[in-house]
């Protein structure tokens, strides 16, 4: 078999913003978009940047994730054991 991978992932992350409320993805959309209207990091533009990110966090469910796979080799949920 080969030793060449058929695929390779390298650095791969994913995050999700979890809102604090259904309104607030709305709210800091256009809190975020008004920040725009400002000169890049001028006082009304960071307070309407900080208002908008008060209102979710992110949650990064993968971190810098790398693998490869070779011909005749597959991926999957890792089997349970018992102790």
């Amino acid at each position: 078999m080969s030793a060449d991978p058929v695929i390779s992932v390298r650095n791969v992350s994913k995050a999700y913003r979890i809102w604090e409320n259904p309104t607030a993805r709305l709210t800091a959309a256009l809190l975020e978009k008004t920040s725009q209207l400002f000169p890049g990091d001028s006082p009304p533009a960071r307070w309407l940047r900080q208002k908008a990110a008060a209102s979710y966090r992110d949650f990064r469910a993968l971190s810098d994730i790398s693998f490869e796979v070779r011909k005749g080799e597959s991926i999957g949920p890792a089997a349970a054991t018992s102790a």
